[in-house]
This record gives structure tokens, C-alpha cells and sequence, in this order.
């Protein structure tokens, strides 16, 4: 089974030196498999043109 990995960071990813009115890092994935990305996609596009 094949699957499809989306990651994103936000924040202050230097991470050697701390910004102290926004530190904060956020790295978020979210993990799919092949054969659920086709109704996930078309899930996510609906909800779009539907402005949700």
C-alpha cells in the first residue's frame, strides 16, 4: 500500500535562537493512503466552492 505524506511548518523554525514574542514552531503532517486520496481531494474541493 502506497500512501501520500503532506507536511507544512509554521513558526520560527531556526530554532537556535528563541524569538520571544513568537516562539513558536508548528510542524504538521497529515498521512494518506493512495487509494483514499482521489475521495479526500474531491471532499476538499467541494467544501471550497461551497465557502466552508
Amino acid at each position: 500500500m502506497k500512501f501520500c505524506l503532506y507536511m507544512d511548518e509554521s513558526g520560527d523554525h531556526g530554532l537556535t535562537q528563541i524569538n520571544g514574542s513568537f516562539p513558536v514552531f508548528l510542524l504538521c503532517g497529515v498521512l494518506v493512503a493512495e487509494e483514499h486520496y482521489p475521495a479526500m481531494r474531491d471532499s476538499i474541493e467541494r467544501k471550497i466552492l461551497q465557502g466552508n
